[in-house]
C-alpha cells in the first residue's frame, strides 16, 4: 500500500504507510527500508515542517547502522542545501566520504559538495568545485554518468570565472568521447555539454563551428536531436550557411 501511495505521488499517505511498516518490522533490512522511504515521502511533501520530519527520520536510518545509513547521509545534506543550510550539508558529505560508504554513494558525496562551491559563488569557491569535479571525473572505475556530470559542472565553474576557452575544451572533452564501452552513449549530460558550447561558439560568432556541434547533436539518436536539427537550420538560414 506504502508503495502505491509512493509511485502515485500521494506522499503524506505513503510516509504513513512506510512509517507503520517500519514500527511492525523494527531491526530488519525491510524496517530500514520503510523508515528510508518515509523519509524520502516527507522529504517530496508540501506539508510545513516535513524536511524537518525527513531529517529525524533518516537519522533514525542512520542510527540503525544498516545498508542505506550512507544514502541517508546523502539526503540529509540534500535537505540541509534546500533549507540554506550549505556548511551543515559540507559536514554530512565529508562524513560519507571520510567512511566506508559504496562508491555510488561516495561519488554522490562528492558531487553534492562540489555543487555547493559552486551555488556559493566566487572565484575561490569555483576553484574548489573545479578540483572536486576533476577528482569525480578521473575515477578510473567511475562511469560515465559522473564523468560526464562532472566535466560539464566543471566547464560551468570555467565559465563563471571568464575562462571560457577552458570552458569550451572541457565541453568538447564530453562530445569527443561519448561512447560506453558497451556502444551504448550517455546522452543527458552530451547533449547538455553541446547546447553549451555551440551557445559559447555562437556568442563568440563563430557560427560554422557552432553548426558542426548541433550537426553531431542532431545526428545523435536521443530525445533532443529535433532542438539540434531546429537550431541547425536557424543557423543557416540567418548566416547562409549552407551545406555543400
Amino acid at each position: 500500500l506504502a508503495e502505491i501511495y509512493y509511485r502515485h505521488q500521494d506522499f503524506a499517505n505513503a510516509q504513513t504507510q512506510f512509517e507503520i511498516l517500519a514500527q511492525q518490522n523494527p531491526d530488519s533490512p525491510l524496517g530500514e527500508k520503510a523508515l528510508f522511504f518515509a523519509a524520502k515521502s516527507a522529504m517530496s511533501s508540501m506539508a510545513e515542517h516535513s524536511l524537518d520530519r525527513a531529517i529525524v527520520l533518516f537519522d533514525e536510518v542512520v542510527r540503525l547502522n544498516g545498508a542505506l545509513r550512507w544514502a541517508a547521509r546523502n539526503e540529509q545534506a540534500v535537505i540541509e542545501r534546500k533549507l540554506g543550510k550549505p556548511q551543515d550539508a559540507l559536514v554530512l558529505y565529508d562524513e560519507v566520504l571520510k567512511s566506508d560508504a559504496a562508491q555510488s554513494e561516495k561519488r554522490e558525496a562528492l558531487c553534492g559538495k562540489g555543487d555547493i562551491f559552486f551555488e556559493m559563488g566566487g572565484n575561490a569557491n569555483y576553484q574548489q568545485a573545479i578540483q572536486i569535479y576533476d577528482q569525480l571525473a578521473s575515477e578510473k572505475n567511475g562511469s560515465i554518468h559522473w564523468r560526464n556530470q562532472a566535466l560539464f559542472k566543471k566547464a560551468l565553474c570555467l565559465e563563471k570565472k571568464n575562462d571560457r576557452a577552458g570552458a569550451l575544451e572541457t565541453f568538447y572533452k564530453i562530445l569527443e568521447d561519448e561512447a560506453r564501452p558497451d556502444g551504448r552513449r550517455e546522452l543527458f549530460w552530451y547533449y547538455k555539454a553541446g547546447f553549451n558550447a555551440a551557445r559559447l561558439l555562437e556568442e563568440d560568432s563563430k557560427w560554422e563551428s557552432a553548426a558542426a556541434i548541433y550537426e553531431r547533436l542532431a545526428a545523435t539518436g536521443g530525445n533532443r536531436r529535433e532542438e539540434a536539427k531546429a537550431r541547425l537550420n536557424h543557423l543557416r538560414l540567418e548566416h547562409f550557411l549552407w551545406a555543400d
